[in-house]
């Protein structure tokens, strides 16, 4: 019979996980490479910082102003 705890399962969820993160982190740096080619009109370089913050799972994007946020937002979309 197959019995298994939560318990069980916690570590190979952790490592799975950690390897999705790890996947996600190396996409993102493909991204950032892309992106960092956007000059604004205004400023040169749009992108200023593209960074995944492991733990909240979330992006930290930081461009030169309102106008080279917008080419990296269109940028993004078309990624």
């Amino acid at each position: 019979m197959y019995n298994r705890r939560m318990n069980d399962k916690k570590p190979e969820e952790g490592q799975i996980k950690d390897a999705v993160i790890d996947h996600l982190q190396e996409v993102v740096n493909q991204a950032k490479a892309k992106l960092e080619l956007i000059n604004c009109p205004e400023h040169g370089k749009a992108l200023q910082n593209l960074e995944l913050i492991r733990d909240a799972g979330r992006f930290d994007i930081k461009c030169c102003c309102d106008a080279g946020e917008k080419l990296v937002e269109e940028a993004i979309a078309n990624l």
